[in-house]
């Protein structure tokens, strides 16, 4: 259920940040938004609602996209996490292919391709059925 569900976007190039956030608002999400990895944290810490979905750049000003992840997960045990980079094969040399590992798309992204990603992200991560057999 998109409306319910809130996403942090951390893009440090501007056009693209604006773009995926368009689309996924666009698709009935709420998006949180943050240029960089200190910022995304401050957002977090101060969003009163849970956070389902982490959405990053593996590559980032101040702070990686790892370190990002393994801070922000300190602090929303039970989001989900999916990168966005230009450097596919070395996100997935640190966060591996294991179970619970993040998705990892490679850049560029078409918004379709970044919706279907992030709402198949967000299913892996429902611990009770959307719906009653």
């Amino acid at each position: 259920m998109p409306d319910t569900e809130v996403l942090l976007l951390v893009e440090d190039d501007d056009a693209m940040r604006h773009l995926y956030c368009h689309a996924l608002e666009a698709r009935g999400y709420r998006v949180l938004t943050a240029a960089d990895g200190f910022a995304a944290l401050v957002a977090a810490a101060t969003h009163p609602e849970p956070i389902h979905l982490l959405i990053t750049d593996f590559v980032l000003p101040r702070m990686s996209g790892e370190e990002l992840r393994v801070k922000f997960l300190a602090q929303h045990p039970g989001a989900r996490v999916l990168f966005l980079t230009g450097y596919a094969e070395q996100a997935r040399a640190v966060v591996g292919k294991a179970a619970g590992a993040p998705r990892i798309l490679a850049k560029p992204v078409g918004a379709e391709t970044l919706v279907a990603t992030v709402r198949m992200s967000l299913d892996l991560s429902d611990e009770v059925p959307r719906r009653s057999a």
